[in-house]
């Protein structure tokens, strides 16, 4: 069995920045906004999307155009490959939204 590995232990670590807390300006209306906008759909999978993900990963930066609606299991595969990701939503809101 595979031993899990948590905090720093995990390759995946970077620095704590997962318990940073959000910006106040990631209010309950502007992500209800964002969910509106996406129609409350996620924008990888197409299922209900009920989680708003930062493209750029920088919980400060609440433009609406770095905000995507994602069902909570797509958003988990963004902690993997962070660059595809970025690349990726990036272009479905450039090509949804511009």
């Amino acid at each position: 069995m595979r031993e899990l590995k948590n905090g720093e232990n995990n390759p995946r670590w970077l620095g704590g920045l997962s318990f940073k807390p959000y910006g106040p300006k990631f209010t309950k209306s502007l992500r209800r906004e964002i969910r509106k906008r996406d129609k409350y759909i996620c924008q990888y999978g197409g299922g209900i999307g009920k989680t708003i993900h930062h493209i750029d990963y920088n919980k400060d930066n609440n433009k609406k155009s770095n905000l995507i609606t994602l069902c909570s299991k797509c958003h988990s595969k963004t902690n993997n490959n962070r660059k595809y990701w970025k690349y990726l939503f990036k272009n479905i809101i450039q090509s949804r939204y511009s």
